[in-house]
């Protein structure tokens, strides 16, 4: 059951991840059960000039080999402007324009070759925000004045593109309550007809999902594909001790391998939570990665966890902490919500 909530993330597929190990790892992944396959039009990151839509490449000759596009479930991003990658989409005069979204989509079709998309998002919002680890430093004036956002004419060039048949469902991803909830109000204005999903980050370390966008989920039904559930391989470590002391990270971790691309997690402020994570994991005699994973499982706005092994031991690992959660058993989830209420502001 719980393979039908399981998504491979294939942001490294061309980057760390080889073609042949990419196939090795969509074979395994396939063999296990698992049909929901993410990837994105800037992959893979980091995202170079020269391999934007590697990932989706790599995908598309895999699916054409096995002949097995009827079989799977495909969630695709189409990215805006970023200071950090300044050549992505910069031919266009307006992100998130019918030319845009028309014009990229076609690409990543072409590029997985298939003439569907199951769901196509908006990779990240074209104004301003505090995603990425902006923090709340800023002076919100200063953030949002000069940034008003073309939201309307963006999510409804989306929905008309839907109309298409193209794709099945549109969806934001690494997007605010104030995004979500936009699109919520213009899909329901145009009858919009289809799931819509979202897709951020959330994991036991960053829970702002819980607080800011879960309550949305559930009683609008959005469906959440949630990524970086081991906050890019910090919560895959089999010893808290490594999180403890930087240099003993797993040395191939994206973190590890990219810095300054990934700095997110701020681990210092984190030591006395992953000390009492160690005495539930020696409690409940499970590892971390069970928590993280058990922890999304239990939410029912979670409607894929999106994985990123590396390797086949580490899709195994992840398929194997997932099949074995048990959904009667909550007792060491129960123990993790503790932990965040005695470390995270998780209420107003």
């Amino acid at each position: 059951m719980h393979m039908s909530r399981v998504s491979l993330g294939t942001m490294l597929f061309g980057s760390l991840i080889s073609k042949e190990k990419a196939f090795s790892l969509l074979d395994a992944f396939y063999k296990f059960g698992g049909r929901a396959i993410d990837t994105a039009q800037m992959y893979p990151v980091p995202c170079t000039k020269n391999k934007i839509g590697l990932s989706e490449l790599i995908i598309g000759e895999w699916i054409e080999k096995n002949n097995i596009r009827s079989n799977l479930f495909i969630s695709s991003k189409i990215g805006g402007k970023s200071e950090k990658v300044p050549f992505l989409n910069s031919d266009y005069n307006q992100i998130y324009s019918e030319i845009h979204l028309k014009t990229e989509l076609e690409n990543i079709l072409s590029r997985l070759r298939t003439n569907f998309l199951d769901v196509l998002y908006l990779h990240w919002p074209a104004r301003k925000t505090h995603n990425f680890n902006r923090g709340i430093s800023t002076n919100p004036q200063i953030l949002y004045e000069k940034s008003e956002p073309n939201l309307f004419e963006n999510i409804l060039n989306l929905i008309n593109l839907q109309k298409t048949g193209y794709i099945k469902a549109i969806g934001l991803s690494n997007e605010t309550p104030y995004g979500l909830m936009k699109l919520i109000e213009i899909t329901k204005k145009y009858n919009y007809q289809g799931d819509i999903f979202i897709q951020n980050p959330y994991n036991i370390i960053a829970t702002s999902y819980v607080i800011t966008l879960q309550e949305i989920c559930l009683r609008e039904r959005i469906k959440l594909q949630a990524h970086s559930p081991l906050a890019f391989g910090l919560l895959s470590q089999k010893n808290i001790s490594n999180l403890l002391d930087k240099p003993k990270i797993d040395i191939n971790s994206r973190m590890s391998k990219y810095p300054e691309y990934f700095r997110r997690y701020n681990l210092k402020k984190d030591n006395d939570f992953f000390q009492d994570l160690e005495k539930i994991c020696l409690k409940t005699n499970t590892n971390i990665y069970d928590l993280a994973y058990g922890f999304l499982l239990n939410d029912p706005t979670v409607s894929h966890i999106v994985i990123g092994p590396r390797n086949i031991k580490q899709l195994d690992t992840s398929i194997k902490s997932i099949k074995n959660f048990n959904l009667e058993d909550k007792a060491h989830i129960d123990l993790v919500y503790k932990l965040l209420e005695k470390y995270s502001i998780l209420a107003f």
